[in-house]
């Protein structure tokens, strides 16, 4: 299991910080699915007993200028059309949220409205990228979410 290699707990301790660092800035608890597993979401926000949110979370090793350069975050669309049926469903908005880890900075993108509608346009393309955070190479649909629709938390 990858969350279970080196790379994963490290990763998964950026995530830990990321986490913090939301539920302070918006006064709401999270709850986290099992990283073990295909989730369609990593987690919900919940705030007074009121689920508020649903969100796909990320960390890279890149800074917000690279993102910027290359004009998107790239996320599987598997996990971006989950995200939108799963706010439809549950009447709340989608929400990514992506760390930079060299600049500890969190970039959050409004996905869906409460009623699982896209906020924004992005692009959906079949490419080859790395699998899991230890390597490898998967073919899959991606999203391309613009780095223009992100605001920095």
């Amino acid at each position: 299991m990858d969350i279970l290699t080196e790379k994963g707990q490290q990763s998964l301790r950026h995530e830990d910080r990321m986490l913090v660092a939301i539920k302070k800035k918006y006064g709401v608890d999270i709850i986290e699915t099992d990283k073990d597993s295909p989730a369609l979401c990593d987690g919900f926000m919940v705030r007074n007993g009121v689920t508020t949110g649903v969100f796909e979370s990320k960390c890279r090793n890149a800074t917000v200028q690279d993102f910027k350069k290359w004009g998107s975050w790239l996320v599987t669309y598997e996990k971006i059309d989950g995200l939108a049926w799963m706010s439809n469903k549950l009447c709340i908005p989608a929400l990514g949220f992506l760390y930079s880890i060299p600049d500890d900075v969190i970039l959050m993108w409004h996905i869906t409205d409460r009623e699982g509608n896209y906020k924004f346009e992005f692009r959906v393309e079949k490419t080859i990228t790395q699998a899991t955070i230890n390597g490898g190479k998967a073919e899959r649909e991606n999203a391309y979410l613009p780095i223009d629709k992100a605001q920095a938390l």
